[in-house]
C-alpha cells in the first residue's frame, strides 16, 4: 500500500490492534512530536509558495475549506455503506465508482471501529476525489456503530492539506462531545465544533 511522504515520519499502525492501543500509540506519537525541537507539521518543499501557512505549518485554508465542504448523510439501507460514503462525499466531481472501490479496498485491509463511542470510520486515499474531504453517515445502526466518519483525499495530497482529517480522527477521543455531535448533530453544530477545534490548533 504505497504511502507518497516526502520529509515525514512515518507511524504504522495495525489497524487490528485494539482502539485502546491504537489510540495510546497516537498518543506516544503526538508526544514525541510536541518534545521535539522540528515544527508539527513538516514545510513545503521551497519551490512550493507557503503563505497559506498557518503558524504551526499547516494549511489553514485546507482545513477551513474541509469544513465547509463537510458532508452529512442519513444511512440508507437500500446501498452498500462504501457506496453511500462515496455518493455523501461527491461534489459533482467524483468518479463514484473508483471512490467506491477505494473504500471498499481501504475496509479489506480491517475495520477501524471505536465501539465504546459508536464510531466507525471510512477512509481512503483515491484518485477519484480532487480534494481531501469528510463528512458522516449517521444512524448506521451496527450493533454498538451509530455513525461512520467519512475521509478521503487524493493520493498525493500531502500532509499539510489532510491535517484537518488527522485532527478530527484525533479529536475522536480528544474531545468529549465531538462523537456525539457527529451522531446526532447538524451541519451547522459540526461545522462549528470542527472549527474550533482548527482553531485551537492554529492558535498553539
Amino acid at each position: 500500500y504505497p504511502l507518497y511522504i516526502r520529509g515525514g515520519t512515518v507511524l504504522k499502525i495495525n489497524g487490528n490492534d485494539p482502539p485502546e492501543q491504537i489510540r495510546n500509540i497516537l498518543r506516544e506519537a503526538a508526544d514525541r512530536l510536541a518534545d521535539s525541537d522540528d515544527s508539527r507539521m513538516p514545510r513545503r518543499p521551497s519551490s512550493v509558495p507557503d503563505t497559506d501557512l498557518s503558524e504551526t505549518g499547516f494549511s489553514l485554508a485546507g482545513a477551513l475549506q474541509i469544513i465547509r465542504d463537510f458532508r452529512i448523510a442519513a444511512r440508507d439501507p437500500s446501498i452498500s455503506i462504501f457506496r453511500q460514503a462515496a455518493e455523501a462525499l461527491d461534489c459533482s466531481d467524483c468518479d463514484l465508482e473508483r471512490l467506491t472501490a477505494d473504500f471498499e479496498r481501504r475496509e479489506s485491509y480491517g475495520t477501524l471501529e471505536f465501539d465504546e463511542i459508536g464510531i466507525r470510520i471510512l477512509h481512503c486515499r483515491s484518485e477519484a476525489i480532487p480534494v481531501p474531504r469528510a463528512g458522516v453517515i449517521q444512524g448506521v445502526g451496527e450493533g454498538t456503530i451509530s455513525t461512520c466518519l467519512l475521509l478521503s483525499a487524493p493520493v498525493r495530497a500531502s500532509q499539510n492539506e489532510t491535517f484537518a482529517l488527522s485532527e478530527i480522527v484525533i479529536a475522536l477521543t480528544e474531545v468529549p462531545e465531538l462523537p456525539e455531535i457527529l451522531s446526532r448533530g447538524s451541519r451547522e453544530e459540526i461545522q462549528n465544533v470542527l472549527t474550533d477545534l482548527i482553531s485551537q490548533n492554529n492558535n498553539h
